[in-house]
């Protein structure tokens, strides 16, 4: 945690540590709310400022990295804009879109709409490394542990076994992720799955041929079109135990899916939270007070690293603010074991309020009594000390996550 101008800062480290970091979050300030890059409320200053950075930051991406940047909507044809300039369009992965809290006092929509827009060093490297992006699938561990208690029951009987994980079913489908109510066999492995066709249409597939029922030893009904492979694809299917054969040749047999095998899916980039819980959650820290206004949720970050970026990741924050990167990060390595290093560069910024109220007192900037009320001083350090302590400023318990990890607090000269 590095307390500095963040410019300053990623020029050091790009010069001893380029193409070191595997994930750059940023949540810059957003044009005319706030002076904390020390411009006044002009767009080509707000984008000039901004490009200095992304320039660096492309720099210390790993060839494999990619930058996510939030923005909301009165800033994001800008930002695209600029961040085509400097990441080129070719390497845009996705714009991420939070559905927040709803206004219903608005003229025209509810808003509540933030972005965060993602880029690759390079899409084309990405690609060829086979990168893919994968989230576990909501509920499939309960669906695992109620087929294999269903199993245990039917003391091995698929059948018994299959009408128990139905039981288990009832009123429960709409609590998961789409297309997993689906899993309501057992097969006599005691394995859960759901039937998926071994046919394509006609032209599409590997033609029409035999393929003999098990039992009977006579070619099964085929489905409508082609099968879905060839023969040998079909017959390494039947040594597996992966089709589902009728009770002779006259019924047309299906392709096991099992649910072992169907662990996780392809993130949406869209998702509605309520924006008020990283408030909620920052409350908790800070008890009657508010530091910080409109601090990002952890969880959300955090569901987004461990999407875009491995265990043992490198993760870069230069508009630090309450340090919300940070217990993102804490929370992935005590949630997975994992190794994740965190590196936030914040100012010490004084709210615009704030300023006022300590001016009217007779204190300036450098002074103490100033200082003491900069964004990194009374937010960033005493949270992350929160976190990894459980114990807050004021000697009280924090009743919390606390979190098993090393913070070392640097200051930029």
């Amino acid at each position: 945690m590095i307390e500095g101008d963040n410019l300053s800062v990623l020029e050091r480290l790009v010069e001893f540590q380029p193409a070191s970091v595997d994930l750059i979050y940023i949540d810059p300030p957003y044009n005319g709310t706030s002076r904390h890059l020390g411009y006044r409320d002009d767009h080509a200053e707000w984008e000039e400022n901004l490009r200095a950075r992304l320039v660096i930051a492309r720099q210390l991406l790993t060839r494999l990295g990619v930058i996510v940047i939030a923005v909301d909507d009165s800033e994001i044809g800008r930002l695209r804009v600029l961040a085509d300039a400097v990441f080129g369009n070719r390497n845009l992965l996705t714009t991420l879109i939070h559905q927040g809290d709803v206004n219903s006092g608005r003229r025209f929509t509810g808003g509540g709409v933030d972005y965060m827009v993602v880029y690759g060093r390079s899409k084309q490297s990405m690609m060829d490394a086979d990168v893919r992006w994968r989230e576990p699938k909501v509920g499939v561990d309960k669906i695992l542990k109620a087929g294999a208690k269903a199993w245990a029951q039917s003391k091995g009987s698929a059948d018994q076994a299959t009408t128990l994980l139905r039981k288990w079913w009832t009123g429960r489908k709409y609590k998961f992720s789409g297309g997993l109510g689906e899993y309501t066999r057992v097969d006599e492995d005691g394995r859960v799955f759901r039937i998926g066709t071994l046919g394509v249409p006609a032209g599409r597939g590997s033609g029409r041929y035999d393929l003999l029922h098990p039992s009977t030893r006579r070619p099964v009904v085929p489905p409508p079109g082609d099968w879905v492979g060839p023969p040998r694809t079909l017959h390494a299917y039947v040594e597996q135990g992966r089709i589902l054969f009728g009770p002779d040749e006259t019924t047309t047999p299906w392709r096991k899916l099992f649910l072992d095998e169907q662990l996780d899916e392809v993130p949406v980039p869209t998702f509605n939270l309520s924006r008020s819980e990283g408030t909620k959650h920052l409350n908790r820290i800070f008890p009657g007070e508010t530091r910080f206004a409109h601090p990002k949720d952890h969880r959300v970050l955090a569901r987004w690293f461990r999407i875009m970026a491995g265990p043992d990741a490198t993760i870069l924050d230069f508009y630090a603010g309450s340090g919300t990167t940070a217990e993102a990060v804490m929370t992935l390595n005590a949630e997975d074991g994992g190794t994740r290093r965190a590196i936030l560069i914040t100012n010490n910024e004084v709210p615009a309020a704030k300023q006022k109220t300590l001016r009217a007192a007779g204190s300036e900037p450098g002074d103490d009594a100033w200082e003491a009320h900069g964004v990194f001083r009374s937010v960033c350090r005493p949270r992350l000390e929160t976190i990894v302590t459980g114990v807050r400023e004021d000697g009280s318990a924090y009743i919390g996550p606390v979190y098993s990890e090393n913070v070392d607090f640097l200051r930029a000269p």
